[in-house]
């Protein structure tokens, strides 16, 4: 395993971020959300990480990594020869915590975890996307990659050193948390797959969906200054 670097999350500037999710997913603010939101805030400590490689090779649909094969169905409609390095990343909510409310409370406790874990990846793509193009998040879940590959994406990163586990069947502990990797491009290329092409599920669920209207409407920058 390569040396994993501590990626920096502000708690704040996070829960900002993860608030614009909860409304773009929500349609609208609603006042028992935040009120939730408020009770739950300090039981979030964000964290990620990431490990790089610059050494890999490609066939089919499977990436060699330090004799690991991580297998994504996105890899095949690639230009493998635009790929100059892999960023294997882990990012977690650091949730904590329990609300005192109701089963509403309950609900909106766990769509604020799924915000802010999504809040958590964004983030970390906007500090590797620093002085390189990334591509998007490829990951057990995204793009066909089944949830058994999270064990060798556990052994291309530190997951621990952001208090992260991976469990039985691809399962994360704590729960809300994700791990995937980002490709790095040569300058100027664009992955031309489309995000929904091996989607299996609904629209208020998905973070490519988010990270879509995102771009459509506003960089993440101008999110984030709100």
């Amino acid at each position: 395993m390569r040396e994993t670097r501590i990626i920096p999350i502000d708690r704040d500037r996070c829960i900002s971020l993860a608030c614009r999710i909860f409304d773009d997913k929500t349609e609208g603010r609603y006042e028992d959300a935040y009120t939730c939101l408020e009770e739950i805030r300090e039981n979030f400590y964000p964290a990620a990480a990431a490990a790089y490689y610059d050494e890999f090779s490609f066939s089919g649909k499977s990436l060699h990594v330090e004799g690991n094969e991580v297998t994504c169905d996105a890899f095949g409609k690639i230009s493998t020869n635009e790929v100059t390095g892999v960023h294997f990343y882990c990012a977690t909510s650091g949730y904590t915590g329990s609300v005192t409310g109701g089963i509403c409370y309950q609900l909106y406790e766990e769509m604020w975890a799924t915000a802010v874990t999504d809040a958590v990846r964004i983030m970390t793509k906007e500090e590797l996307s620093k002085r390189v193009n990334t591509s998007r998040s490829f990951g057990p879940g995204f793009f066909g990659m089944k949830m058994n590959e999270m064990e060798k994406i556990s052994g291309l990163v530190d997951f621990a050193s952001v208090g992260m586990k991976a469990g039985e069947g691809g399962m994360l502990i704590p729960e809300k948390s994700c791990a995937g990797l980002f490709l790095v491009y040569r300058e100027g290329y664009r992955e031309s797959i489309s995000a929904c092409e091996f989607c299996k599920g609904s629209r208020s669920a998905c973070f490519m969906c988010i990270e879509k209207d995102f771009e459509n409407r506003k960089s993440i920058y101008d999110v984030l200054k709100k």
